[in-house]
């Protein structure tokens, strides 16, 4: 909570003919800067988890002021709505590169912290930070929130993913800045380097929430039961991000059938692709571009229903990007299926952010999704959903929600598992969605108190 400073505390003392005595006291708002999340990512999960994030922050306080630590080029600035006004979110750009010299580059910037910490005197701290742009804009943040892209503070992706997303969260730590981990997936951790760097930081932050009550075993696994009084539980930001009109125009009916039942059908290219490693890198137990084809096949044996392809990941510039992109995979879906399929199927086209692809969700009255975050902009707006899972952030997200019954485990189930799954729960939708219209309202209010306890003011004085 903000704590104002008065004449009252006893660590200022009042007179009683103190010239001034009647001075007002101006707080100043709280500074906060997110870590491991963007707006100008292919995958829309991590710009869900930007607004939700973000959302939940000014509801605490609308004055706060808002920046994000990003990997970046350059350093640029995002504006959000939020009641009826705009608020400025400054992105300060650091860079991954092998350029060692630039004053942005985090390698660099960690050796500064590190000397500044345990080998320079304490008097060239403050000219150093202030001859450096980064460093000095850390230095005046009350609070840093890290959300690692929701599920990469885990080697589930590879050591490098790790690296990535916990070398800022270090350079935070070595500079004595709070930090706070948001709710994300917490592990698993399996080497012994990823472990090393999970308990440096997990036994340093302030406060650590996860997603999921497994990621609580996890921290307690790492670190015992010495730290529990910091780890909490919190449902994901992602289910406060805001739905928004496509800027690109409405999208068009799916289908000339009268009243038709709109299913949203996510697909996954990482999955479609076999992983990073083209292999079956998540040791899935089925075909997955087979089990598409299947729920596609499935739901158009029924003539009162139409298909919706939904990417949620789009494909990146980068030289492996293709392997994680949902509109190319959508595409093939799309062009494998038969003609007749196709005159009641509609597959999303147009780029979108992660607030309109979220309306085109909302349009659906049944999804299945592979994504995470797609599944939550579904569950988040009522919409009865099928989650296919390939790693246990699914289920841990949705027995948190009293959902397990909707997660079909890749993994450990075959193809005619997952697709009773599937039809039995589009069977009960009315049911499933009477039981989220009980429970959103709860989880998104929990969410959005989350800063309530975490948003220190700076030390307020008397004007």
């Amino acid at each position: 909570m903000l704590k104002t400073v008065t004449e009252n505390d006893s660590k200022f003392p009042a007179k009683a003919n103190a010239p001034g005595a009647d001075r007002k006291v101006m707080k100043i708002a709280p500074r906060v800067c997110l870590l491991g999340v963007s707006f100008d990512n292919y995958n829309l999960g991590v710009g869900a988890l930007a607004d939700g994030a973000i959302r939940s922050i000014l509801k605490c306080d609308q004055n706060t002021q808002i920046s994000v630590l990003d990997y970046g080029y350059e350093p640029l600035e995002h504006w959000i709505d939020f009641c009826d006004g705009r608020v400025r979110i400054q992105f300060v750009n650091i860079r991954f590169s092998k350029k060692f010299y630039l004053r942005n580059n985090i390698a660099y910037l960690l050796l500064l912290a590190f000397l500044l910490k345990y080998f320079l005197p304490a008097a060239l701290r403050k000219s150093i930070v202030k001859r450096n742009p980064v460093l000095s804009h850390l230095e005046g943040v009350d609070v840093f929130g890290s959300i690692a892209g929701g599920d990469s503070f885990s080697d589930i992706y590879g050591l490098n993913r790790l690296i990535y997303v916990s070398l800022p969260q270090i350079l935070v730590l070595l500079m004595g800045k709070k930090l706070v981990l948001f709710p994300q997936t917490i592990g698993p951790f399996r080497g012994r380097f990823a472990n090393w760097i999970a308990k440096y930081i997990l036994s340093r932050a302030d406060r650590v929430y996860s997603r999921d009550y497994r990621g609580i075993t996890e921290v307690q696994r790492l670190l015992g039961n010495r730290h529990d009084e910091k780890v909490k539980f919190c449902y994901d930001v992602g289910f406060l991000a805001k739905p928004h009109p496509p800027s690109w125009g409405r999208l068009r009916d799916v289908t000339t059938v009268p009243d038709a039942c709109v299913i949203g059908l996510n697909v996954s290219g990482l999955l479609y692709s076999g992983g990073y490693n083209r292999n079956n890198m998540f040791g899935l137990k089925v075909s997955y571009s087979e089990l598409m084809r299947q729920i596609i096949r499935q739901f158009m044996a029924r003539p009162d229903i139409s298909l919706l392809l939904v990417p949620h990941v789009w494909r990146g510039t980068g030289p492996g990007d293709h392997l994680e992109s949902d509109d190319q995979a959508c595409r093939r879906i799309y062009n494998s299926l038969d003609k007749e399929y196709q005159e009641r199927i509609l597959l999303v086209t147009n780029r979108c952010n992660s607030n309109e692809i979220k309306h085109i969700i909302g349009t659906c009255n049944f999804f299945v999704g592979s994504r995470m975050h797609a599944c939550i902009a579904a569950l988040s707006q009522n919409i009865p959903t099928v989650a296919i899972s390939y790693s246990d952030k699914f289920a841990g997200v949705m027995e948190a929600l009293g959902l397990s019954e909707i997660v079909a485990d890749l993994r450990t189930m075959d193809s005619h598992e997952i697709l009773g799954i599937v039809i039995r729960s589009f069977d009960r939708r009315a049911e499933l969605r009477q039981k989220l219209e009980r429970t959103m309202p709860r989880v998104k209010e929990e969410t959005s108190d989350l800063l309530k306890e975490i948003v220190s003011p700076s030390p307020s004085y008397s004007i």
